[in-house]
């Protein structure tokens, strides 16, 4: 998969931002990402889907490196809450 400068950024604010304050919530990636990238993450019944496909990707490309266990760990539980949350 080859990244846009965009999402390599979105990837990369993400990860510092989570790393200050381990570990986060389902509301606070959802409010992250639409508080920093209203324009692709908007408002909607799909939006706890691309959260947590989001979180899904992420985890994946830190997985074998060493800094981000506890990061891994942290998106992949937010993954799953976000997959459990009832729709609309």
């Amino acid at each position: 998969m080859t990244l846009s400068v965009h999402d390599f950024e979105i990837r990369q604010r993400l990860l510092r931002a989570i790393d200050r304050r381990d570990p986060w919530e389902a509301k606070d990636l959802i409010d992250w990402l639409k508080g920093h990238y209203p324009e692709r993450f908007r408002e909607s019944e799909q939006l706890s889907l691309a959260a947590a496909d989001f979180a899904d990707e992420i985890a994946r490309e830190v997985a074998d490196d060493p800094a981000f266990p506890k990061i891994v760990d942290n998106l992949l539980a937010i993954s799953a809450a976000l997959r459990e949350q009832p729709r609309n």
